[in-house]
């Protein structure tokens, strides 16, 4: 019961890494889904992700912080905080759904092409 209150209290998630070169740096930004009993296990969904693109001539970590195409189930409630979310968001959200052959909605709510809407 402890962990379900958790989930539900617990919208965002920002993780931190060291490098190896020993420089610190975000690597995810994941939202929570809930909490899962028969896994025992949180359920995230990562927004951002850092990618890793090898070293430069002087040992430095090369990266890049790269949306994943999932809009937050939180986004009205990071608006309502005055907080504006980020359009490159939206953008590879639209770039999923054209990969997955969806319709793109821009609130998250992806549904296949064609469908009713119902499940």
């Amino acid at each position: 019961a402890m962990r379900m209150q958790i989930a539900s209290a617990v919208d965002i998630i920002v993780q931190t890494s060291r490098l190896r070169d020993g420089s610190r740096c975000v690597t995810h930004i994941s939202e929570v889904q809930g909490y899962s009993p028969e896994l025992q296990s949180y359920l995230l969904e990562d927004v951002f992700i850092r990618r890793y693109h090898g070293e430069d001539e002087k040992g430095r970590v090369l990266s890049t912080f790269e949306p994943t195409g999932f809009i937050p189930h939180c986004t009205e409630t990071l608006r309502g905080h005055g907080l504006e979310i980020p359009t490159v968001i939206y953008q590879a959200a639209q770039q999923r759904a054209e990969h997955l052959g969806i319709a793109y909605d821009p609130t998250g709510g992806h549904k296949p092409i064609g469908s009713t809407g119902g499940h």
